[in-house]
C-alpha cells in the first residue's frame, strides 16, 4: 500500500484551465452541435404537426426507436449510483477523480431520457395527464416518478461535493462571463471551509449515497416492467429487473471510459486521469459485462428449452433470422469480445479502453432495440386487414432525426456542465483524501503476478432452431388443373383481389414479388409473383386456394368462388407474360332466374340454428335441396364458423349446433352470415342478428388483478406504498436542501465571527 497525495495549488490549475467559455474549440464545437440539433428538431416539428405516422410506427409496432432510446439512456444514467455510491460506499479511493465525471453522464443521460419518452408521445400536451389521471397500478406512472427521483438525486449528488470547489472558482477564475461569476457566487454558499460547513457536507453527501442505490435500482427494474408485465414472447420473463440494471451498468461503464478519454487529452489531465484508471475501470467493465452475460445466456436459454410455439418465431429471428445481424454483433462486440480482450493488460490502456467502450456503447444501444422491436414484430392477435408494411418496422429519416437530437442534447448538457465546472473534484482530492492511504496495490503487485484470467474458460451455447417438415409435391387432379375462370380479368376484379389478398393471404405470402414470404414456415408458402406460382394453371392455383393443404388453411368456406378468382386475378396482374384463358361461364343450372333467400332462426328447444332457404322463380317459392350452406359468427379479429358445413334438406333446411357461450353485446346480439355452396350460387351471402349470444355482463378477467385495474379499484396496499415510499424520499430529499442552506449559514456565521474578530 501506498499513499496518494496531489500537490493543492497544481491540481487547482489543472482543473480549473479548461473552465473557459472563450475557447475557439468550444465555440466551434457548440455551433456545430447547435446547428445540428436545430435541423433535427425541425423533425420533431414535423412529427408535432403531420403526427406519428412520419414516423415507423403503427398499429402493431407501437414502440420503436424512441422506446429502445429511452431504455438506453436511462441505463447509462444508472453509472453515477455505480461509480460514485456503490464503489465509494465500500472504500474504494482511486475511484475518487471520476466521480465527477460519472456524474455529470448520469445528469445528462436522466434529463434527457424524460425528453425522450415525451418525443414518443403524439400528443405530448396531454402529458399532464399521467399525473392528473395516472393510475397507482401502473407502471408508467411508477417510471415517471423515479426517473424524476433519480434525476433530483443526481442533480444534488452532483452538486454538494461541487460547493467546494464553486468557491475556488469563484477565486481563481476571473475570465468568466458576469453571469457565471454570479452563478459562483450564488451556488458555493458562501462556502469557506470550516469544520463544521464540512461536517454538514458529509452527512449529506453520504445519505444521498446509501438514497440513491435503492432508487438507482428502481429507475431501471420499474422500466423493465413496462416490458415484463405484458405475455409477449421475448419480455414474458421474471429476471428482467436484474437483466436490466446488469445491462445498465455495462453501457454506463462504457460511456464513463469513453468520456474519461475526452477529458484526459483534451483537457491536460492526464496526470490525474492515468493509466491506473483505466486499468481498473476495465477490471469493472470485465466484472460487470459476466454478469450480464450470465444474464443473456439464462435469457435465451430458458425458452430454447422450453420452445413455447410463441418463442419460437421470437428466438428464430433473433438467431438466424431477420434481426440475427444486429443481434450477433450485439452479442459480440458488446459482451463477448470485450470480455476477452480486457482480460490482457495491453487492452487496458487507455486508447484501446476507449475504441473497446465505443463498440460496447454502440452494441448497448443496438440490445436495447432487439428487446423492444422484435417482440412488437410477434404479436398475439392476428394480423390482417393492414398494409404488409404495418407488420415490419423500420425508422424513418424524421424518426432517426429525433433519436440524434436526443445524443446531441447529451453531449450539449455534457460540454456546458464540462466547461462551466471543474470535472475533477478538487477538494475531495486533497482535503478529505489528503490522509486517506490510497490504494494501489494492485499496481505494484500486477508484475509479480500473472493476469487473472488470461485462460478463461469460455462457453458459447448457440442455439439454432429450425423446424423443418419435408415439402412434398401438391399434385392437383387433371380435371381442377384445367379449369378456368369463368369472368374476365379486368383492373376492377385484381382491384378486389389485392383487398383479399391483403385481408387474409399476406401474412404467409407476403407482398408479391417483395420475397417478404414467411420463410420459417414449411412448407414454405413461396412469394405468388415468382416462377413456381406463375407456372401453375389457374385450375391449380383456384384448387389449392379452395381446398388448402397443412399449413394453409382451406378457403372453399370462407371466400366465394368469384372472391377466389379474383385473388388469382391479383396474381396474374405480377406476370407481364400471362395471357388468360378464353372464359368459361358457369352452367346456369338450376337456379338461374331464381330470386335466392335464407333464414335464420334459432331453435331453443334444441340449441340449434336453423338455416331454411328458398328460391322464387315466376312467383313460386319451393325449398332448396341438396345445397351446402356455411355458417359463420362475426367477429372482430376474424369470422368464427358455426358447426361443420350442412346440406339443406327436402325442406330447405338445414340444422347448426349451436354454442351458447359466444358472446354477444351488452344486449346478447351476434350477426350470423349464411353461405351457400352450389353452382350458380356461389355469391351468395346473407346477414342476420339474432339475440342468443352471452350477455356481455360478466366483470372483465382483468378486473380483480391490482396493476391493471382503475384507480378506484387499486388496493389500499398498493397506494399506501406507493404514497409513503414517494413521499419519504422526497422528504429526505428536502433535508438535503435543507442542510445545503445550513452549509450557507455556518459559512455567514463563520464569516461574520471572523469579521468581528479582526474589527476588535
Amino acid at each position: 500500500m501506498s499513499q496518494k497525495m496531489y500537490d493543492r495549488e497544481k491540481l487547482i490549475d489543472a482543473a480549473t484551465a479548461p473552465v473557459n467559455f472563450a475557447n475557439k474549440s468550444f465555440l466551434i464545437w457548440m455551433s456545430l452541435l447547435g446547428l445540428a440539433l436545430m435541423i433535427c428538431l425541425y423533425g420533431y416539428f414535423i412529427q408535432l404537426r403531420e403526427g406519428l405516422g412520419v414516423t415507423g410506427l403503427r398499429d402493431y409496432i407501437t414502440w420503436g426507436m424512441y422506446i429502445a432510446n429511452f431504455v438506453f439512456f436511462v441505463a447509462a444514467s444508472l453509472v453515477g449510483m455505480l461509480i460514485s455510491s456503490v464503489l465509494g460506499l465500500i472504500g474504494i479511493k482511486w475511484i475518487t477523480p471520476i466521480t465527477r465525471i460519472a456524474e455529470i453522464i448520469a445528469i445528462a443521460f436522466a434529463a434527457v431520457a424524460g425528453l425522450v419518452i415525451v418525443s414518443d408521445m403524439g400528443r405530448p400536451d396531454r402529458l399532464i395527464n399521467v399525473f392528473v389521471f395516472g393510475r397507482f397500478q401502473s407502471p408508467i406512472l411508477w417510471d415517471i416518478t423515479v426517473v424524476t427521483t433519480y434525476v433530483a438525486i443526481s442533480v444534488l449528488l452532483y452538486f454538494l461535493p461541487l460547493i467546494p470547489d464553486l468557491a475556488i472558482c469563484k477565486e481563481r477564475i476571473k475570465k468568466a462571463p458576469p453571469l457565471l461569476q454570479k452563478t459562483y457566487h450564488i451556488l458555493s454558499m458562501n462556502w469557506i471551509g470550516s469544520a463544521e460547513q464540512a461536517a454538514i457536507m458529509r452527512r449529506a453527501v453520504r445519505i444521498l449515497l446509501i438514497l440513491i442505490v435503492p432508487v438507482a435500482l428502481s429507475i431501471h427494474t420499474v422500466t423493465s416492467w413496462l416490458f415484463a408485465v405484458t405475455t409477449r414472447p421475448g419480455w414474458d420473463s421474471t429476471i428482467f429487473g436484474p437483466y436490466f440494471v446488469t445491462g445498465a451498468f455495462v453501457a454506463g461503464t462504457a460511456a464513463v471510459i469513453i468520456a474519461m478519454y475526452f477529458f484526459r487529452k483534451n483537457y491536460k489531465l492526464h496526470e490525474y486521469l492515468e493509466d491506473l484508471h483505466f486499468d481498473k475501470m476495465g477490471k469493472l467493465l470485465v466484472l460487470v459485462s459476466l454478469v450480464y452475460l450470465y444474464f443473456n445466456v439464462n435469457e435465451f436459454l430458458v425458452p430454447a428449452y422450453k420452445l413455447k410455439r410463441a418463442d419460437v418465431g421470437h428466438l428464430h429471428e433473433l438467431f438466424v433470422g431477420h434481426h440475427a445481424l444486429m443481434f450477433w454483433f450485439a452479442q459480440l462486440t458488446g459482451l463477448i469480445i470485450p470480455i476477452i480482450l480486457l482480460l490482457f493488460k495491453p487492452f487496458r490502456k487507455p486508447l484501446p479502453i476507449t475504441i473497446i467502450s465505443a463498440f460496447v456503447v454502440v452494441a448497448s444501444w443496438f440490445k436495447r432495440y432487439l428487446i423492444v422491436v422484435p417482440t412488437m414484430e410477434h404479436p398475439y392477435l392476428p394480423i390482417q386487414h393492414v398494409p404488409h408494411h404495418f407488420m415490419h418496422y423500420s425508422p424513418t429519416l424524421i424518426e432517426t432525426g429525433i433519436t440524434v437530437a436526443s445524443f446531441l442534447l447529451v453531449l450539449i448538457i455534457i460540454t456546458i456542465l464540462s466547461k462551466s465546472f471543474p470535472v475533477l473534484p478538487i477538494y475531495e482530492m486533497t482535503e478529505l483524501h489528503s490522509e486517506e492511504e490510497y490504494d494501489d496495490h494492485d499496481t505494484q503487485t500486477a508484475s509479480k503476478k500473472s493476469s487473472l484470467g488470461k485462460i478463461l474458460p469460455v462457453s458459447l451455447v448457440l442455439l439454432t432452431i429450425s423446424s423443418y417438415v419435408s415439402a412434398q409435391d401438391w399434385t392437383v387432379p387433371e380435371d381442377k388443373s384445367q379449369k378456368v375462370s369463368p369472368f374476365k380479368f379486368n383492373s376492377e376484379t385484381v382491384k378486389s383481389g389485392e383487398a383479399i389478398f391483403q385481408k387474409n393471404c399476406v401474412s404467409c405470402h407476403g407482398e408479391p414479388s417483395k420475397g417478404s414470404f414467411n420463410k420459417d414456415m414449411q412448407p414454405s408458402p413461396g412469394d405468388p409473383a415468382g416462377t413456381k406460382f406463375q407456372s401453375e394453371t389457374d385450375g391449380a392455383l383456384f384448387h389449392k386456394i379452395t381446398t388448402g393443404r397443412a399449413p394453409m388453411p382451406e378457403f372453399k368456406n370462407v371466400l366465394t368462388e368469384d372472391e377466389r378468382w379474383q385473388v388469382i386475378a391479383y396474381i396474374r396482374s405480377f406476370n407481364p407474360k400471362y395471357v388468360q384463358p378464353e372464359p368459361v361461364a358457369a352452367p346456369a343450372g338450376a337456379y338461374a332466374g331464381m330470386n335466392i333467400s335464407a333464414r335464420v332462426d334459432y331453435v331453443a328447444a334444441q340449441h340449434k340454428i336453423k338455416v331454411t332457404t328458398t328460391g322464387n322463380k315466376s312467383n313460386v317459392s319451393n325449398p332448396l335441396a341438396g345445397i351446402e350452406v356455411v355458417l359463420w359468427a362475426h367477429r372482430y379479429f376474424g369470422d368464427l364458423m358455426i358447426d361443420e358445413p350442412k346440406t339443406t334438406d327436402a325442406s330447405g333446411n338445414a340444422l347448426f349446433d349451436y354454442k351458447e357461450s359466444i358472446p354477444g353485446d351488452t344486449a346478447g346480439n351476434v350477426k350470423f352470415i349464411v353461405k351457400l355452396n352450389a353452382e350458380g350460387l356461389s355469391g351468395f351471402k346473407k346477414d342476420t342478428t339474432l339475440a342468443i349470444g352471452k350477455l356481455m355482463t360478466a366483470k372483465s378477467l382483468i378486473a380483480t388483478r391490482a396493476m391493471w385495474t382503475v384507480r378506484s379499484q387499486a388496493p389500499i396496499w398498493l397506494i399506501a406504498a406507493y404514497s409513503i415510499v414517494v413521499i419519504s424520499i422526497w422528504s429526505v430529499l428536502a433535508y438535503i436542501v435543507v442542510l445545503i442552506f445550513r452549509i450557507k449559514k455556518a459559512g455567514d456565521t463563520a464569516s461574520d465571527n471572523q469579521n468581528t474578530h479582526t474589527t476588535n
